[in-house]
C-alpha cells in the first residue's frame, strides 16, 4: 500500500508539472506601494560679495546651509566666482572658504570655480549638494471604511507609517542604503579583554552606577 501511494502522488507531481501552468510571483505587501522616494538636488545661497567678510545674515544662512548638508549629503560643495571678479569679490570668496573650513568642510569636500558673469560685483554661489525625500501623498482613496466585501486591506493601509518615517529621517539617503560603520574603540576593547583574562569585572563604572540606579527604581 505505500508503495501505491507514492506512486500515485509521484505521477501527481508529474502532472502538476506537465500541465502548463505557471508559478505566479506574490504580489508587494500592502504597505510596499507606499514607498518615499529620495532624490540628490542642489541648495544654493547666493552671496554678496564683501570684501571685509560675511555679513551676519549671510553666516546665518551659510550655517544652515552647511547643517543641513551635513545631515543629507549628497556631494561636494562648490563654490563658484564670476569670471569679472575684482578685489573684493575675491577676498569674498576667500571668507566663504574660511567659514566653510571653520565649520568643518574639509578641502576635498569643496570644489572652487568661476561662471561667465561681467559684473565684477556679481553674487558668489555656493551649491550645497543635499538628498530630498518626497512624502507620501495619503488620504486619496479611503473606499467603504464600514467594510471590504473581498476582506482586503484598505487602499492607504501602510501610507500613514511610510509618510511619517519620511518625514522624520534626518538624512534621506538612509531609507536608499545604510551608512557605514564607524572605526570601534581600540583602546576600550583593549581594556575590556585585559579585565577578561585577569577575571576582573568589565564593565564601566557607569555602567554599575546606571545598573544601581535601576536596581534602586525597582525596589
Amino acid at each position: 500500500m505505500r508503495a501505491v501511494a507514492l506512486i500515485t502522488a509521484g505521477v501527481a507531481l508529474v502532472g502538476c508539472a506537465s500541465s502548463g501552468e505557471t508559478l505566479s510571483v506574490a504580489a508587494p505587501l500592502q504597505t510596499e506601494q507606499f514607498k518615499a522616494q529620495v532624490k540628490a538636488g542642489p541648495q544654493q545661497v547666493l552671496l554678496a560679495p564683501h570684501g571685509a567678510g560675511l555679513s551676519d545674515a549671510q553666516r546665518s544662512a551659510m550655517y544652515q546651509a552647511v547643517t543641513q548638508w551635513r545631515n543629507a549629503y549628497a556631494g561636494v560643495v562648490v563654490v563658484e566666482t564670476p569670471s569679472a571678479a575684482d578685489a573684493d569679490t575675491l577676498k569674498a570668496t576667500g571668507h566663504v572658504d574660511q567659514f566653510l573650513r571653520t565649520y568643518g568642510v574639509t578641502g576635498a569636500e569643496v570644489q572652487f570655480r568661476r561662471y561667465e558673469a561681467s559684473d565684477p560685483k556679481a553674487p558668489i554661489k555656493v551649491t550645497f549638494p543635499i538628498y530630498s525625500v518626497d512624502i507620501p501623498k495619503c488620504g486619496q482613496d479611503w473606499g467603504d471604511l464600514a467594510r471590504s466585501s473581498d476582506n482586503q486591506p484598505m487602499a492607504n493601509f501602510g501610507c500613514a507609517t511610510s509618510a511619517n518615517i519620511a518625514a522624520m529621517v534626518v538624512n534621506p539617503s538612509d531609507l536608499n542604503h545604510p551608512q557605514g560603520m564607524t572605526a570601534p574603540d581600540a583602546s576600550r576593547r583593549q581594556v575590556v579583554l585585559d579585565k577578561y583574562r585577569q577575571g576582573q569585572t568589565t564593565s564601566s563604572a557607569a555602567d554599575a552606577q546606571s545598573s544601581a540606579a535601576i536596581s534602586d527604581a525597582i525596589r
